[in-house]
C-alpha cells in the first residue's frame, strides 16, 4: 500500500487484506489435498507444496521488483503538505487514540484495565 498515491492507500490496504484472506485459504486448502500424484519426483507431499509455494513467492518478489516504483522522501512530504494541512508528526494520531479510549464501550474498556 505505501507504493501507491495517498487518495488510493486505503483500497490498496483493502485488496492486500482480500489477497491476504484468499492466500491463506488457498494454503489451507492446498495441504488438505494430497499433491504426491502430480509431480512424484519432487518427493512427498509438503516438499511439493512447498517447492510450488516457493515458485510462487519468487514470482511475486520478481513482479514487485519490477513493476513497483518507489517515491522518494521528498515527493513524500511534498503530497502530504498538499493533501493534509496537519503537520506530519506521530503526536497528534497518538493522543488521538488516547483520547477515544475514553469514550469505549465499558465491557471493552474492562478488557484493557
Amino acid at each position: 500500500a505505501d507504493l501507491v498515491p495517498s487518495k488510493y492507500q486505503d483500497k490498496a490496504s483493502s485488496l492486500y487484506s482480500v489477497m491476504a484472506g484468499t492466500g491463506a485459504f488457498i494454503g489451507y486448502m492446498a495441504g488438505a489435498f494430497s499433491v504426491e500424484h502430480l509431480a512424484p519426483a519432487l518427493g512427498t507431499n509438503v516438499q511439493i507444496l512447498f517447492t510450488f509455494c516457493s515458485a510462487a513467492f519468487v514470482i511475486v518478489v520478481a513482479v514487485t521488483i519490477v513493476f513497483g516504483r518507489e517515491r522518494s522522501l521528498e515527493q513524500i512530504k511534498r503530497e502530504s503538505s498538499i493533501s493534509s494541512p496537519i503537520e506530519s508528526s506521530a503526536e497528534p494520531g497518538v493522543l488521538e487514540v488516547f483520547r477515544a479510549m475514553a469514550h469505549m464501550p465499558p465491557c471493552l474498556a474492562r478488557c484493557f484495565v
